[in-house]
């Protein structure tokens, strides 16, 4: 939604200064604006309509010179999506640009005279439960649902502000229930799920070596409109940020391309089958679309071209020769968090392939695990198989600031950092999903 208004500002700025302009020598660029105006109006009351929110879409129809109805008989379509994306990444490139001028110490080199940042006391108080093992969790890209996949085939939506409203009145969890939706469409366990970026769409991948879509507007659908089958089992997906595409991670060593609009799957044409070994751990977009990386159970992370697929860099043993669990990009896409075998998270700069910080202190030999940066990527955030704790590093520093007890019975399998708020969440073999939140926050 605050892409939407950015984008609604974008147009009525735009559209302003265009009437504002006192040396007309045409009618032509003023019409030009006016529908360029009209049709990105008409977009978003069509996305606006899809989210069920009648009102403010006849609201924003009034400034068209169109009629409503017309409006209504339209499917959101996902060039708003782009264009949402593309004023976002410009707001992104002012803020980074202006940052520039008061930037502290750089990653990479221990800042000694930087106080070192309080440890959060995180608080969890609601946890549900599936019949299997919780083996991945994802937040909207609003941060408003949390989704879930399980061993047991089944997947979960969870509403956000129902589990905080649980704290103010744990009587809550009973009355309205957090879990909203259940979808049961998978023949065998389900390993990870992600949002479309437009919110009305979740998409999940299994063992049964299928890739599923679910319309999470048709409130009685258990099942999936869509599916991609792959001749392995699929262990990771990542939308791109407009949605057109999908990454999609498997037992094979290639990862997949798949066009959202014709659903054909495509490789990158470099390296070739032949120099590649070890399966897809993560999948990953960064937040531009830029750049997309994976990592692999050979070791090794790749860098590709967001737009052709071309292999930009390879990070060989990139832990040591361990095998890789997991990639982040940080906010501004330049830096890339990753997790691997040898109980070493690492920072790395896109730019050079550099490690730019280690975060030294926890233990991940035996499970494969993943690492996390927290909303503001101020925090890094894993987990320690030997304890079964939760692990928080200042991102800047590497400085460990604090082990939590994570109150679940059997080994953590993911941790996910809210993309809005300090919350996040844990999964784990004891058949739960349990969300975390910063005490001083309340």
């Amino acid at each position: 939604m605050s892409s939407l208004l950015h984008l609604l500002r974008a147009t009525t700025e735009q559209a302003t200064s265009a009437g504002a302009s006192v040396s007309v020598q045409s009618n032509i660029a003023a019409d030009a604006n006016e529908n360029e105006r009209n049709e990105v109006l008409s977009l978003i009351a069509r996305q606006l309509r899809s989210y069920g929110l009648i009102a403010e879409a006849d609201a924003v129809a009034t400034h068209i010179v169109i009629d409503s109805h017309r409006i209504a008989a339209k499917l959101p379509s996902s060039k708003l999506a782009r264009m949402c994306f593309s004023v976002s990444s410009k707001a992104s490139e002012k803020s980074e640009d202006a940052s520039h001028v008061q930037r502290g110490p750089t990653l990479g080199v221990v800042d000694t005279t930087r106080a070192v940042r309080s440890a959060p006391q995180f608080v969890s108080w609601f946890a549900t439960q599936h019949k299997g093992a919780v083996r991945g969790a994802a937040f909207s890209v609003d941060g408003a649902y949390i989704a879930t996949a399980s061993a047991d085939a089944s997947l979960k939506v969870l509403d956000v502000a129902k589990i905080q409203n649980c704290r103010k009145d744990s009587s809550m969890a009973a009355t309205d229930k957090p879990a909203i939706r259940t979808f049961y469409d998978h023949q065998s366990a389900a390993n990870a799920v992600a949002f479309h970026p437009n919110g009305s769409i979740l998409a999940s991948c299994s063992d049964d070596q299928t890739i599923k879509l679910y319309d999470l507007q048709k409130l009685n659908m258990k099942r999936g409109f869509r599916y991609m089958q792959d001749a392995c089992a699929v262990r990771c997906i990542s939308f791109h940020p407009t949605g057109d595409y999908l990454l999609a991670g498997t037992d094979h060593e290639c990862v997949r391309i798949y066009d959202m609009q014709t659903f054909k799957c495509y490789r990158p044409s470099m390296p070739s089958t032949g120099d590649l070994t070890g399966s897809i751990t993560k999948a990953e977009f960064s937040p531009f679309g830029n750049v997309f990386a994976t990592s692999s159970t050979d070791g090794s992370i790749r860098i590709y071209d967001g737009v052709g697929g071309k292999l930009i860099n390879t990070i060989a043993q990139a832990h040591g020769g361990a095998s890789v669990s997991s990639i982040q990009f940080s906010q501004n896409g330049k830096w890339l968090l990753s997790c691997g075998l040898d109980s070493l998270p690492r920072l790395w700069d896109l730019g050079s392939g550099r490690v730019l910080q280690t975060f030294e202190g926890s233990s991940q030999k035996n499970i494969s695990i993943n690492a996390s940066f927290s909303q503001k990527d101020e925090l890094v955030l894993s987990l320690d198989d030997v304890s079964n704790s939760i692990v928080a590093w200042d991102c800047k520093t590497g400085t460990l600031l604090k082990k939590y007890n994570t109150m679940h019975s059997g080994p953590i399998r993911a941790l996910h950092a809210s993309p809005v708020d300090g919350g996040f969440v844990t999964v784990s073999d004891d058949c739960r999903m349990r969300y975390w939140f910063p005490e001083e926050n309340f």
